[in-house]
């Protein structure tokens, strides 16, 4: 998605429902807070938005949670059972007219505290312990900054990293790590995305101060702090005795120098992890590797999503040094990807290097080569469908054959509830759009249901659900909009509401 609809997952959903003059009275969601809950608690959640009459439901694509409706609008007791299952989630508000949106919801497995005012300044930060911990926290107001004490022990790793931007919040937030008489040691800005983490070793035992920030997101031509009912964000404090990994993985490869050219490249065999280190200014890294003519290989490299100084380049080249393909910024990533086909059987060489001709220490990468296999995409058109009785309507979607996937396909829809029918229809052959017929019989009862498109492969009987992507990214005179990266960035049920027919006046 891009242009305008990239501004926002919001504005673009909404601005789907104004042009189709649909679902002008369901109900609307600005934000969640808390954005989270610990599984096996009990809460009170405030939902903003609109929702005419009082009170709405709420959906949530997971089970073992529980929203009560209380008294006061946009309020709900929200019991979550032990077994809930942890993770991003996507929940809804919905009414006889629709639904809202899908918002993110969090069930967590750790422990998580509620932020609590005042805490506005390092001398009454708000304590936190013990560590890990979860806060989740909204900037309430214009110029809010809030604070949380934490206290580690001399050669102790601080990681602090937040959740804001890939909540869809109103916000590019920062991190900033104080003493508690207000001396700065470190902060950060950006990391994977426009949400910060800090990865900071503690010289001496003693108290510290982390404080969350942000600036307005979508950017205006005001630069100053902001706040209000969409700031919200989930802050995760943690100490250990080493560094984070900031990778993650497990097993990977480590670079054996020299590798700087086609004639010392390490050899690998796909597929491959290995870490690695831009040394210097013109310090490059040579991995080879075989292949066989018309085979699809994937590479790609992790830097600046972990916080590295690189600004890498991604090069791939024969045996003798020539270069095949190149990338430097994958489309919404500032690091490369290459999908790359084979021309003939042999050896070839990938080659990582950095754009700005810089190395160091902090210019650290793990690069990553698969082979890829034929696969497919199925996308929806839209997120929701809403229907009357005695209508006949259509669901679109479209299916992508990837690197000659050919088999036959079959689109049907799961979960259709009494009253509706839709026939299995044969995909395209080729990638495109394409359409199911749904039927609505004249005395199909009123109800709000998720359903799911699935896609099958006729000769293996492989099953694909197809989703609607809620990640977007866009510029206005080069100021970043939308959310190139969400904690769940797709949605893989089609919202149906099913209306009364019209009493015939």
């Amino acid at each position: 998605m891009g242009g305008w609809r990239g501004r926002s997952v919001i504005l673009f959903i909404l601005g789907m429902a104004i042009a189709t003059g649909v679902r002008a009275e369901a109900p609307t969601v600005e934000h969640v807070y808390p954005a989270g809950l610990t599984r096996g608690s009990t809460n009170v959640v405030t939902i903003a938005g609109k929702f005419e009459p009082w009170p709405p439901k709420v959906w949530l694509s997971c089970t073992g949670v529980v929203f009560t409706a209380e008294t006061n609008k946009g309020k709900f007791r929200v019991e979550t059972k032990a077994d809930a299952p942890a993770g991003a989630h996507w929940l809804r508000v919905f009414n006889a007219d629709g639904a809202s949106l899908p918002r993110i919801f969090v069930i967590a497995a750790g422990a998580q505290v509620l932020e609590a005012e005042p805490n506005d300044h390092f001398t009454n930060a708000q304590p936190v312990a013990p560590l890990p911990m979860t806060v989740n926290g909204r900037l309430d107001k214009s110029g809010d900054v809030d604070s949380f004490a934490v206290t580690l022990a001399a050669g102790q790793w601080l990681d602090a990293r937040l959740d804001a931007y890939t909540l869809a919040s109103k916000m590019d937030a920062l991190l900033r790590l104080v003493t508690p008489d207000g001396v700065q040691q470190t902060w950060n800005h950006d990391f994977d995305t426009l949400d910060p983490r800090l990865l900071w070793q503690a010289p001496s035992n003693g108290s510290y101060v982390v404080q969350v920030m942000g600036f307005k997101h979508p950017a205006d031509a005001e630069v100053r702090l902001t706040g209000g009912d969409g700031c919200v964000y989930r802050l995760h404090l943690a100490v250990g005795s080493e560094r984070p990994d900031v990778f993650g993985g497990k097993g990977d490869a480590t670079e054996q120098e020299p590798n700087n050219s086609v004639t010392n490249a390490m050899t690998v065999a796909l597929p491959a992890s290995i870490r690695g280190l831009i040394g210097g200014a013109e310090d490059e890294d040579c991995f080879a590797f075989e292949v066989k003519k018309g085979e699809s290989i994937e590479v790609s490299v992790d830097a600046a999503s972990a916080g590295s100084a690189l600004d890498a380049l991604l090069r791939i080249t024969d045996a003798t040094g020539k270069e095949l393909a190149r990338n430097d910024d994958a489309s919404g990533s500032r690091d490369p990807r290459l999908e790359w086909k084979a021309p003939t059987n042999g050896t070839f060489c990938v080659v990582v290097g950095n754009l700005l001709h810089s190395g160091g220490t902090n210019h650290y990468y793990r690069l990553s080569l698969q082979r890829l296999a034929p696969d497919l995409k199925a996308s929806l058109a839209a997120n929701f469908i809403t229907v009357t009785a005695g209508d006949t309507n259509e669901v679109k979607f479209t299916v992508t054959r990837l690197r000659g996937f050919e088999r036959k396909l079959k689109a049907r829809l799961k979960g259709l509830p009494d009253g509706l029918r839709a026939e299995p229809v044969d995909v395209s052959e080729k990638s495109g759009d394409n359409t199911l017929k749904l039927i609505v019989a004249a005395d199909a009862k009123v109800t709000q249901v998720p359903l799911r498109l699935v896609i099958t492969d006729v000769e293996s009987g492989e099953e694909r659900v197809a989703s609607f992507g809620l990640s977007s990214s866009s510029e206005d005179n080069g100021v970043p909009g939308g959310y190139t990266k969400l904690l769940v960035e797709s949605v893989g049920q089609l919202w149906l509401t099913v209306k009364a027919k019209p009493a015939v006046k």
